[in-house]
């Protein structure tokens, strides 16, 4: 007798923390590829290479100390989340400051800065369900629409070359 093939369904949320994770341990093997001397080197407008995979480092960052804090839902989606966080006058150079301050106050390697960073990220994603609300700074979004925002933040930021070449570099979505 056969038995019915049972068909596994992925749940949207499962897929988004799949590329999550995917996402964050991309970031950390760049990183891995960086030589010390290469910090400093210009990345991104006026980002250097540390101040840049700080900045990547807030998508899990924010994961975690949004999610200790209840509040009511206001936005509805990822796009909303973004129209509301791009409203603000001058939330590019205060997003640019706050890398910069970071930056210059990390006090342990970077690769190793971001893998407690997302590994911090992770733990609060396995606790989190994806209906819970999240206090950003924009307003409550759930952490299901939430996310997509952050796996963007670590693949977008590909304007420029890189300082190192690799051929896994080179093929990166950094670096394409």
């Amino acid at each position: 007798m056969l038995l019915p093939r049972i068909q596994v369904v992925e749940t949207n949320s499962v897929r988004l923390r799949r590329a999550f994770t995917e996402a964050t341990q991309f970031v950390i093997g760049l990183a891995d590829l960086v030589d010390d001397s290469q910090w400093s080197a210009p990345a991104l407008g006026t980002w250097s290479v540390r101040e840049l995979f700080v900045h990547a480092s807030r998508a899990g960052s924010t994961i975690s100390a949004y999610s200790d804090e209840p509040t009511q839902r206001s936005l509805t989606s990822a796009a909303e989340y973004y129209l509301a966080v791009l409203e603000g006058d001058g939330i590019h150079e205060a997003v640019a400051e706050r890398t910069r301050v970071q930056a210059a106050e990390l006090d342990e390697p970077v690769p190793d800065y971001l893998r407690r960073v997302f590994a911090e990220a992770e733990q609060t994603l396995q606790r989190t369900p994806a209906g819970q609300v999240l206090a950003t700074l924009a307003g409550g979004i759930t952490l299901e629409d939430y996310l997509p925002t952050r796996i963007v933040e670590l693949v977008v930021h590909r304007d420029r070359p890189l300082p190192w070449r690799s051929e896994w570099s080179r093929r990166s979505l950094w670096n394409p």
